[in-house]
């Protein structure tokens, strides 16, 4: 049974047998999923690629980010909640990071809660099969660092939500019955790596931060379908039959249109982005300004925020 799958016994191999001697680099990363966030990065920031990580279909680079005089590394994620867990591993190897900073956006189950607010779970419901391999068994994991979190958002004046959340790895399986007794237990939003990336870091002692901002609706009396199969195919908000996406505006806080939880069809999808002025914290107890950014969400679900 995949609950009997945790045990503290020795490993047959692990990262050094594949990269050699580990480095040092940094000790805080990025976790993305959203490309153009990530070619954002790439493009506002001095960066130094300092490895890869390695797969037989395909190889994904690892920066390091000057930010502000902080050394920041940062990659783009593969998806689901096994290969984003292994990813972590990886970068932990290849930089020496030891606090990971995790966001991207979910499914709402409550969009009462969750409309124009960030989500920052608190718990997340183990629908997959990677924490079980490094957590004791238990229905919800928790997520350590949620009031940290909260309090940056709070300090920064972002509105958020508190609440537990769904992690699966079965994007076509999110069934009636499931989403009612996940609801039931009061989680309010459905993602897919939260619950195998916190077993992770718990396991090896490392700090994750995370926070989501919830896409699609899911306790519509009827789920809304109208966009999904363009809504990962393009960057500019144009369909890829030539008709504009149905990408609303003049809203006072966020706006939600789409999911970013698979790049199953490509991350390429319809962009919303947020212009906000805000500070960003500093583990040190400086701050810095960072005025009129763009930050680019895509892929199934996509997200803008704007200013009020």
């Amino acid at each position: 049974m995949i609950t009997d799958a945790f045990d503290n016994s020795e490993v047959l191999f692990g990262t050094k047998d594949f990269y050699g001697e580990q480095k040092h680099l940094c000790d805080k990363c990025m976790i993305v999923f959203s490309e153009l966030i990530f070619e954002y990065m790439l493009d506002t920031y001095e960066h130094q690629e300092v490895g890869v990580i390695r797969c037989c279909n395909g190889i994904t680079p690892v920066y390091v980010f000057d930010i502000e005089g902080m050394k920041i590394a940062g990659y783009l994620s593969h998806i689901g909640s096994a290969l984003a867990g292994g990813d972590v591993i990886d970068v932990n190897w290849l930089t020496g990071a030891v606090k990971f900073i995790m966001f991207g956006s979910a499914g709402s189950l409550d969009s009462g809660l969750t409309t124009g607010k960030f989500v920052i779970p608190t718990h997340s419901y183990r629908e997959e099969g990677l924490s079980y391999h490094y957590a004791p068994p238990a229905d919800y994991i928790e997520v350590k660092n949620a009031k940290t979190v909260k309090a940056i958002f709070d300090e920064l004046k972002l509105p958020n939500v508190l609440g537990k959340v769904w992690t699966t790895d079965a994007i076509y399986r999110e069934t009636k019955a499931k989403f009612d007794a996940r609801k039931k237990e009061g989680c309010i939003a459905v993602e897919m790596e939260l619950a195998g990336v916190q077993a992770v870091c718990d396991f090896y002692g490392w700090e994750l931060y995370n926070f989501l901002v919830a896409g699609d609706v899911l306790d519509q009396a009827v789920y809304d379908v109208s966009g999904l199969a363009d809504a990962n195919h393009n960057r500019e908000g144009v369909s890829t039959n030539g008709k504009e996406n149905h990408t609303r505006s003049n809203v006072s806080c966020a706006e939600i249109s789409g999911r970013d939880r698979s790049r199953q069809a490509g991350d390429n999808g319809s962009v919303g982005y947020f212009k906000s002025k805000f500070r960003s914290l500093r583990r040190d107890g400086g701050e810095h300004d960072w005025s009129e950014q763009k930050y680019y969400c895509s892929g199934s679900r996509t997200i803008s925020v704007c200013n009020d």
